[in-house]
Order: C-alpha cells, then sequence, then structure tokens
C-alpha cells in the first residue's frame, strides 16, 4: 500500500497469531515499539498483511497516520493561548483571608473562556 493511499484511510489493526508468526493486518501506516510507551517507530514497506517474526524482547504494533501530526507525537513544547476574563473571577475565587471560625465565601460562577492553539496540531 502506497504512503499516499494510507493517508486517505481510517487507521486500523487487526492481529492474529500462526505458527509462531503474528499476521498483521492494518490500514494506515503500521508503526511498532519494544514498549507501549515508545518510542514509535515506522515500518518501512510494510505492506498488509504483515508477517512479524517472533522476536525478543516482543514488539508491540500500532497503526496510524504517517507523518503523525498530533498533539500527543511530539515531546516539544505546544503554545496554548487561554483568553477569558480571569483575573475577574480570580478576584471572586479569593473572598480573603479567614478572620475566625467562618471561612469566607468563594463565589464560583460559571464563565466562557476560550482556548486556541495552532491549526497543526489540531486533526
Amino acid at each position: 500500500m502506497s504512503q499516499a493511499n494510507a493517508i486517505d484511510e481510517r487507521p486500523s489493526i487487526t492481529i492474529a497469531h500462526e505458527n509462531q508468526i503474528a499476521n498483521v493486518s492494518f490500514a494506515g501506516t503500521l508503526f511498532a515499539a519494544e514498549t507501549l510507551a515508545g518510542p514509535w517507530s515506522v515500518i518501512t514497506n510494510a505492506d498488509p498483511p504483515y508477517a512479524a517474526e517472533p522476536r525478543s524482547p516482543r514488539q508491540f504494533y500500532r497503526a496510524g497516520v504517517y507523518p503523525t501530526n498530533s498533539i500527543f507525537s511530539s515531546a516539544s513544547a505546544v503554545v496554548l493561548n487561554l483568553t477569558g476574563p480571569f483575573q475577574a473571577y480570580f478576584d471572586l475565587a479569593f473572598a480573603g483571608l479567614p478572620d475566625g471560625m467562618i471561612p469566607p465565601v468563594r463565589e464560583k460562577p460559571y464563565f466562557d473562556g476560550t482556548l486556541r492553539m495552532p491549526v497543526s496540531w489540531c486533526r
């Protein structure tokens, strides 16, 4: 399957075992890692069904879209912009310091806010 065709399909994966060999059927790009936490690497030139020979340590497989373009595909920092009337509501939430047995009442009204992040991370 070509890389262009893999991007057009929804990623999916099915793994079946036959005679100590894992047959991996997938749509999208096939990734492998030695642990679930990764790092995940692309198995190049993998066509479904992919016959995975037994390995030590074992391999984990997943299907995805290459290049991975999600907020969780990198360890780099992401710029997030939060906008809203935060200070007014921070002031309401801080009702002062306790001055005795009864603590001050802290108001917690609902307010609207907006979260914005780069479009390239929103796929």
